[in-house]
C-alpha cells in the first residue's frame, strides 16, 4: 500500500514489475498464508510480548546502524509482502512494488494493485501490513528475552511506533485505507475534512441527535489522528 504523502517531492521508483500468470499459480500458497497471517500474528504477538515482560532480561551490548538500517529494510519488505501475499489471494492483479523518495531519501515503500469488490477483502489486504508488523513485533521481543539484543529490542520499538502510525485514519495510511472500504467511501479522511470545514454540514449532521453528534465525533477524532501520529 501506499505511504503517507507528506513530501511535496515525492516520487516513486519501480523496483518490481510482476508477471500474471507467475501470480495466479502463487494463488492456493497465498490463500493459505492470508487466513494463517492474522491468527498467527495476533499469538505471536502476544507470546513474545509475554515472554519478555516475564522474562526481563536486561538489554546488553549496542546496535550498530550497519546492523539497523538492513532491519529496518527487511520489516518494511516483510510489510509489503504482506499486502502483495494477501492480494494474491484475493484475486486482485499485483502490477509492481517500490520505494517512495523524498528528494534522495527513501521514506517509504509502495505496491500497486487493482483494487477488490468486496470491501470485506479490501479490508483483509489493508490490514496485512499491519498483521505482519505485529508478528515481527513478537519475534524481536521473543528474540530479544533469551539473548537481551539492543538491536532486537530497537528494531521491536520502532515497528511498534510503525504499527500505530500506519493504523491510524490518516490518508494513505493502511487503517485509512481499512476504515474507508469498510464504510464503503473513498477516503474517510478526506470526507471528514470537507464535512467538519462546512458549517452547513455541521449543522445538517447535528439534527440527526446523538447519533449526529456521534458522527462529528468520529470525523474529529479522525481529523486528530495525524496531529496525534506525528
Amino acid at each position: 500500500m501506499k505511504a503517507f504523502r507528506s513530501c511535496r517531492l515525492q516520487q516513486q521508483i519501480t523496483l518490481f514489475r510482476f508477471d500474471q500468470k507467475k501470480l495466479r499459480r502463487l494463488r492456493p500458497a497465498a490463500k493459505v498464508c492470508s487466513t494463517l497471517l492474522p491468527k498467527l500474528s495476533a499469538t505471536i504477538f502476544l507470546l513474545g510480548s509475554l515472554t519478555a515482560f516475564l522474562r526481563k532480561t536486561p538489554i546488553s551490548g549496542e546496535s550498530p546502524l550497519v546492523l539497523f538500517l538492513p532491519g529496518l529494510i527487511l520489516l518494511t519488505v516483510l510489510h509489503e509482502s504482506a499486502h502483495i501475499i494477501v492480494s494474491i489471494a484475493c484475486g486482485c492483479p499485483v502490477d509492481e512494488a517500490g520505494l517512495l523518495l523524498c528528494g534522495p531519501i527513501p521514506i517509504g515503500a509502495y505496491i500497486e494493485a487493482d483494487p477488490p469488490k468486496r470491501p470485506r477483502l479490501h479490508v483483509q489486504i489493508a490490514l496485512a501490513g499491519l498483521e505482519s508488523d505485529l508478528l515481527a513485533v513478537g519475534v524481536l521481543l521473543f528474540l530479544q528475552s533469551f539473548t537481551g539484543s539492543r538491536l532486537c529490542t530497537e528494531l521491536a520499538f520502532f515497528n511498534f511506533l510503525s504499527v500505530l502510525s500506519n493504523a491510524a485514519p490518516i490518508s494513505g495510511r493502511d487503517g485509512e485505507h481499512a476504515l474507508s472500504a469498510h464504510l464503503g467511501i473513498g477516503d474517510v479522511a478526506f470526507v471528514a475534512k470537507a464535512i467538519l470545514s462546512s458549517p452547513q454540514q455541521r449543522r445538517r449532521i447535528r439534527r440527526h441527535g446523538f447519533n449526529g453528534w456521534l458522527t462529528l465525533c468520529f470525523f474529529r477524532i479522525v481529523r486528530c489522528a495525524k496531529v496525534l501520529v506525528f
